[in-house]
């Protein structure tokens, strides 16, 4: 999907690449959550929405699999 994120959306994919650049590993919800200032539930909640979108892909049950999706990887 190409739709447009939103500004909190854009918030939560920058902060996950920028966690996932300077630790080297992607990021858990729950360091994203602790670094937006937001709670678990809320960076679930975007998580999902931005999964939705096609702007970060994750696997349920997989720890660290959080990941932001390169333009070139989103569906048109």
């Amino acid at each position: 999907m190409s739709e447009s994120l939103t500004p909190r959306q854009r918030d939560f994919t920058q902060t996950v690449a920028a966690l996932s650049r300077r630790r080297g590993i992607p990021p858990t919800l729950a360091e994203v959550a602790a670094e937006m200032e937001i709670s678990e539930a809320r960076a679930i909640q975007l998580a999902d929405s931005c999964q939705a979108r096609g702007a970060v892909k994750r696997e349920r049950r997989v720890a660290r699999s959080l990941r932001v999706v390169d333009r070139k990887e989103r569906q048109p």
